[in-house]
């Protein structure tokens, strides 16, 4: 039997937890977001595992002559990566992303989000939800469009060209998977942005709200619905919003 190890390697964040950021007057949050392509389909699993992923009819040999098989046998076809339903998908999965964004400096305990531990006192927050990373800070709202390329010579960003924290952490993220040949969804990633998704919670920096976001809350809603056979009252959105800590 195959052992479960989630209680020992999952420790996942939640974007419900960017409701206890505590932000000072004049003060916002922006967010960078990472995507890893397909980061199950990357993962190679170990060669004596392989048998135990089959997947598919059999197949005859004579039926693809260009891998060399006995065109008279009949084979299986066997996943060699991680499978997405498997019993420890999941955690093989978290824990080679932390490893890589380790090797880089970044998911330090002072900063890491772990749902159901305090969430962290510094200005940076930092977390890894399988494939998806996300990279916060809390700076003066002068300074939300300071990054490099853009206001490096206004009058908020004169002294470092933009080049807060949360920059230099984006760039050691996209170090580690290069690193280690990780594949990326680009398509998906965004920069020092006010308005952010983390793994499925909408953060609007300025405003200081955190809501479920609408695609999110129209899954559940639809999924309610199928389930038990009832439509819900629309209102609005439909989806829950919370001001974070009242303070933002």
């Amino acid at each position: 039997m195959e052992s479960d190890l989630s209680p020992d390697w999952l420790s996942l964040p939640h974007g419900s937890q960017f409701c206890e950021l505590m932000l000072p007057p004049n003060g916002g949050v922006r967010g960078s977001t990472g995507d890893l392509r397909r980061w199950f389909y990357q993962l190679r699993h170990h060669t004596q595992w392989w048998r135990r992923q089959a997947v598919g009819r059999r197949i005859l040999g004579s039926d693809y002559p260009e891998l060399g098989l006995d065109p008279n046998g009949r084979f299986g076809a066997c996943l060699k990566v991680v499978a997405m339903g498997g019993k420890n998908g999941v955690p093989f999965a978290q824990e080679a992303h932390e490893y890589m964004l380790k090797s880089r400096g970044l998911l330090g305990d002072d900063v890491v989000l772990r749902f159901g531990d305090s969430v962290p006192l510094q200005d940076m927050w930092q977390g890894a939800y399988v494939d998806d990373c996300v990279i916060s800070l809390k700076v003066p709202l002068s300074r939300m469009n300071c990054f490099p390329g853009r206001c490096e010579t206004g009058v908020h960003c004169q002294g470092d060209g933009g080049r807060l924290p949360d920059v230099d952490a984006t760039e050691k993220m996209v170090e580690a998977y290069a690193a280690f040949d990780a594949a990326r969804s680009e398509e998906k990633a965004t920069r020092f942005q006010s308005v952010f998704t983390a793994w499925g919670s909408e953060a609007n920096g300025r405003r200081g709200i955190v809501h479920v976001s609408l695609a999110v809350g129209r899954c559940v809603r639809n999924r309610h619905e199928d389930r038990c056979g009832l439509r819900l009252p629309s209102r609005g959105s439909g989806v829950p919003s919370a001001r974070p800590g009242g303070a933002l």
